[in-house]
């Protein structure tokens, strides 16, 4: 996923679902979150998604804000890390329990072809070596596509829900 969509999405459901929360908190908070959470690109595409995109760094992440700026920094943290994590689910996946676990798991959400209504969730499994060398498809409504809908499905359920 781009990176701004790893801000502009978990931004929008924080907002929407705590409006008395801090909204220049959690924009601080997204783009700091997701450079952490990136960090891993700098050292080279044989190590995005395994280094920084497990849930131990992503714990750490909201561990570091918790040490530096309280609680009220580290709750949209630990949120915009693992959000982060499950937006990368798709494509090849990230490494979710790596050092312990050499694989990266993956979800492909894409609209079932039998009943449009309904998404299609398939769980898969790459080694790293199949990781490094798999070129990554771009396909925008199969991926994080159907991210995006389900996102704004939630926030318009929690808007006619918060009304009544």
């Amino acid at each position: 996923m781009e990176p701004i969509f790893h801000v502009i999405i978990p931004s929008l459901l924080l907002m929407a679902f705590f409006p008395q929360i801090n909204k220049r908190t959690v924009i601080i908070t997204g783009f700091i979150v997701e450079f952490m959470m990136d960090f891993d690109s700098l050292f080279g595409v044989e190590w995005h998604r395994i280094l920084t995109h497990n849930i131990i760094w992503a714990a750490m992440v909201g561990l570091i804000f918790l040490a530096i700026k309280g609680k009220a920094w580290a709750r949209p943290a630990w949120f915009f890390a693992f959000t982060h994590l499950l937006f990368d689910l798709r494509d090849f996946g990230v490494a979710l329990f790596w050092p312990f676990i050499q694989k990266t798991f993956a979800l492909y959400i894409t609209i079932s072809e039998s009943n449009p209504w309904f998404f299609k969730i398939e769980p898969k499994a790459f080694s790293f070596e199949e990781l490094h060398a798999a070129v990554y498809p771009w396909t925008l409504l199969d991926s994080w596509g159907a991210y995006i809908i389900i996102a704004i499905a939630l926030m318009l359920l929690y808007k006619f829900w918060k009304r009544k």
